[in-house]
C-alpha cells in the first residue's frame, strides 16, 4: 500500500470539512420534512394522500434504483450528481412554498403531491450516490467518524430548528406561515450544494456494463438481477411503509 502523501491528506481533511458543512445545509432544510404531512393534513388531505408522501419514494426506488445505479456507474465522477440530486430534492420544499402563495387552496394538495412525486426521482439518485460519495470520502477506516459527526449535526440542527419553528410558525396565518417556512429553510440547500461540489474523490474506473441488442433482453437482465438479490427487494418493499429522510 502506498503511503498517504501530504496533498492527499489535505484533500481528505477538506473533504471531511465539506461533508460536515454539507450536512449543516441539509439538516437545516430537513427541519421542514416533519411539517410536510402536517401541512397536507391541515389542507384537508385524506389519510391515503398523506401516506403517499412515504410510499412514493419506495415505489420509485423499487422500479428505478437499479437503472439509476447503472447510470451513475457510467459517470466519471459521481460528486456533481450527488450535489445536484440533493439540491433538487431540497428545492421541492421551496417550490411547495411558492405554489402555496399562487395556487388556489383546493388544488394545493394535488399540486404538493405532484411536486413530491417528481422529488422521488432525485431522491432515488441521491440514495445511490450518497453511499458512493461517503465511502470515497471516509476511506476504509473513517466511516464511523465521518457519519457519526454528520448525524450529530443532523440531531443538533433538528432539535434547534424544530424548537424555533414551533415557536414562530403560529405567529402568521395558515397557509402563509408554512409557505414562508418551506422557502426560508430551503436556503440550506444552496449551502449544501456549494460545499458538496467541493468534495474531491478519485474518478471511477471504467466499467463494462453488459448490453443486449433489444429492450426485452435488457428487461430480462434487470429481472434476473432482482431475482438474484432478494435482500434488495425486501428492503425496497419496506420503503412502501417506512421511508427514511
Amino acid at each position: 500500500m502506498n503511503p498517504t502523501t501530504e496533498e492527499q491528506l489535505q484533500i481528505q481533511k477538506r473533504n471531511f470539512r465539506n461533508v460536515q458543512i454539507d450536512g449543516v445545509g441539509v439538516s437545516i432544510s430537513n427541519v421542514s420534512a416533519p411539517y410536510l404531512p402536517v401541512f397536507l393534513t391541515r389542507l384537508g388531505a385524506t389519510n391515503f394522500q398523506v401516506g403517499l408522501l412515504s410510499s412514493m419514494p419506495g415505489v420509485t426506488g423499487l422500479f428505478l434504483a437499479l437503472f439509476v445505479g447503472r447510470f451513475l456507474q457510467t459517470r466519471k465522477n459521481v460528486v456533481p450528481w450527488y450535489g445536484l440530486s440533493r439540491l433538487l430534492v431540497i428545492m421541492c420544499f421551496a417550490l411547495t412554498g411558492i405554489l402555496t402563495l399562487f395556487v388556489d387552496e383546493k388544488y394545493l394538495i394535488i399540486a404538493t403531491l405532484a411536486i413530491w412525486a417528481f422529488a422521488t426521482l432525485p431522491q432515488t439518485a441521491l440514495a445511490v450516490a450518497f453511499s458512493v460519495v461517503m465511502n470515497a470520502v471516509a476511506g476504509p477506516a473513517g466511516r464511523y467518524a465521518l457519519l457519526s459527526r454528520r448525524w450529530a449535526i443532523f440531531g443538533i440542527t433538528g432539535v434547534v430548528g424544530t424548537f424555533i419553528v414551533t415557536r414562530v410558525i403560529d405567529l402568521i396565518d395558515f397557509p402563509l406561515n408554512y409557505a414562508i417556512m418551506f422557502m426560508v429553510l430551503s436556503l440550506g440547500g444552496f449551502l449544501s450544494y456549494y460545499f458538496s461540489n467541493q468534495i474531491q474523490i478519485p474518478d471511477q474506473a471504467e466499467s463494462v456494463i453488459s448490453q443486449t441488442g433489444t429492450s426485452t433482453g435488457g428487461l430480462k437482465n434487470y429481472l434476473a438481477l432482482l431475482r438474484a438479490n432478494p435482500a434488495f427487494l425486501a428492503f425496497a418493499s419496506k420503503r412502501f411503509v417506512i421511508s427514511p429522510h
